[in-house]
């Protein structure tokens, strides 16, 4: 059979297929629309996910500027509460360069005051002398033979240390009691 069909009045070729045969009107037709379909959606899946991008970026830039500013805000608070020990101890400069001693009473009222400060800011001064030996708090800076009793206690400190909430900030610089038995070879 003949794939051509004439028209009576003008001679026109219109292509049929048959089952067998490849066309615009059967399966190729679907696919493209098929690609056209997921096409425009996987466009859609991609401006999307540029949006979301964006959005990430402009969120993470806000967090941080906030970080940023709470940060400063805090340093400027705390820096605010610490400037009456600042005017205590130009005061007492200015008073000494007057010719008029320093009295220790002054500077253990400015000491007093600043550690009161800090201490309301949540500084926190660890314990050590007469404490067994930690290495998450403390630092070993010497050993010193003892007896028994004393053996692994912190015996001085060479430093103080201090944690924030719960967080160590600065170890403690210790010397620490080591027992040695002695020998009877004397």
């Amino acid at each position: 059979m003949d794939n051509k069909r004439v028209d009576e009045h003008k001679e026109v070729v219109i292509p049929v297929s048959s089952p067998g045969e490849k066309g615009e009107t059967g399966r190729e037709d679907r696919v493209a629309d098929k690609k056209r379909s997921s096409g425009a959606s996987e466009k859609e899946y991609i401006d999307q996910l540029k949006r979301l991008q964006a959005e990430f970026s402009n969120y993470r830039k806000r967090v941080d500027k906030e970080r940023e500013t709470l940060s400063s805000t805090g340093k400027g608070e705390l820096v605010l509460k610490l400037l009456p020990v600042l005017d205590d101890f130009e005061r007492m400069v200015n008073h000494h360069q007057q010719g008029n001693p320093c009295s220790l009473d002054g500077v253990q009222l400015i000491y007093q005051n600043l550690r009161k400060i800090l201490s309301d800011e949540g500084l926190e001064e660890i314990p050590s002398i007469g404490e067994r030996f930690d290495p998450e708090f403390h630092e070993a800076v010497g050993v010193e033979e003892t007896g028994e009793d004393q053996d692994g206690l912190v015996l001085e400190e060479s430093q103080k240390g201090y944690r924030f909430g719960e967080k160590l900030l600065r170890p403690i610089r210790v010397k620490v009691g080591k027992y040695v038995e002695k020998t009877g070879d004397s």
